[in-house]
């Protein structure tokens, strides 16, 4: 009885047989991608352009500073961080107190003018 060939000894003696070159690819500079534009939709440009002016200013206290939050259309707790000067690193193993209105606070909460937070190490 003859040896049995396994199917990858199979495909190798298959493309040994052939012996053809893999044919070669280039890869040049590819296109550029240009979404279509649905009719009755603003231009990409045009929307940039509404997005950036319909930015909104969201005045906080953080530890009884006023603190003023532009630039972005809405805000999480997480960006006060951009605006307000807390050394994230000066924790010394010690957890972090968030509140935000006197409630814990998550960083992904949403802040909105008025809002009042406490941000200290334990």
């Amino acid at each position: 009885m003859p040896a049995r060939e396994t199917f990858g000894e199979r495909d190798a003696s298959a493309a040994a047989e052939q012996q053809q070159p893999l044919p070669q690819r280039h890869f040049g500079q590819l296109p550029r991608f240009t979404p279509m534009k649905k009719p009755g939709q603003p231009s990409a440009s045009s929307a940039v352009s509404e997005e950036a002016s319909a930015t909104t200013e969201v005045t906080i206290l953080v530890n009884g500073e006023r603190v003023c939050l532009t630039g972005k259309k809405s805000y999480i707790f997480v960006d006060l961080f951009d605006f307000y000067d807390f050394d994230l690193k000066a924790s010394a193993g010690r957890g972090i107190i968030t509140k935000l209105n006197g409630k814990n606070a998550h960083f992904s909460a949403l802040l909105t003018n008025g809002d009042q937070i406490e941000l200290r190490w334990q």
